[in-house]
């Protein structure tokens, strides 16, 4: 008998897999536990595996809601915004219908509670993958962070390559366009083209 084995999932950015949602912050933004075994360096180039930037003293057997807390921004995706944000900030988008939209969208495909947190007795579990050529989660992490703080990262709901890339589902869904200001995708440029044809083909 033939034993068929999946393909290599080497065509791939440095992923921290395994990873807990902790809730949806709007439609482009997840606040993400970090799982600190799930560092998975590029299968080639030289990388090191390495743990999370927690540092030696970090228990790798701590439950989960000692996890590092970090805010993702979807890779390659801009929605409006859906709220104003607290603190004295001046420097904000104006809430629009769409930014309420495209949060609402994301809160139902990913199935949570109205408030954007998952359900206590079913976690979600994601992989968090860079676009990116550092050798190191640290490295990752300081090249890939935008301006509010927020590290620049696609989601993997069901997990690296069987599960759904989060950024292109909302690009599909038409809740935003194929954003480029920090870059074209190195991974997903072609999926990216795609996904905004099938949406604007759609009339989304």
């Amino acid at each position: 008998m033939t034993t068929t084995h999946p393909p290599r999932d080497i065509f791939r950015g440095a992923i921290v897999r395994n990873c807990v949602l902790k809730n949806v912050v709007d439609g482009k933004t997840l606040k993400v536990l970090l799982n600190p075994l799930g560092w998975t360096p590029r299968p080639h180039g030289g990388w090191r595996s390495a743990p999370t930037s927690l540092g030696s003293d970090h228990q790798y057997n701590d439950a989960e809601a000692s996890w590092e807390e970090v805010t993702v921004r979807l890779m390659c995706v801009d929605t409006e915004e859906h709220q104003v944000p607290k603190g004295n900030s001046k420097h904000f988008k104006p809430v629009t219908y769409g930014g309420k939209d495209a949060h609402e969208w994301l809160i139902r495909h990913l199935g949570v509670e109205h408030d954007g947190r998952p359900s206590d007795k079913t976690p979600i579990y994601l992989d968090v993958e860079f676009d990116t050529v550092e050798s190191t989660i640290v490295g990752c992490r300081k090249h890939n962070q935008e301006n509010y703080g927020r590290v620049l990262a696609y989601v993997h709901m069901g997990g690296r390559p069987s599960g759904e890339n989060l950024s292109l589902a909302v690009v599909r869904a038409g809740r935003s366009p194929y954003f480029v200001k920090y870059g074209r995708s190195r991974l997903y440029h072609a999926d990216f083209l795609e996904a905004e044809r099938l949406s604007m083909a759609d009339e989304r």
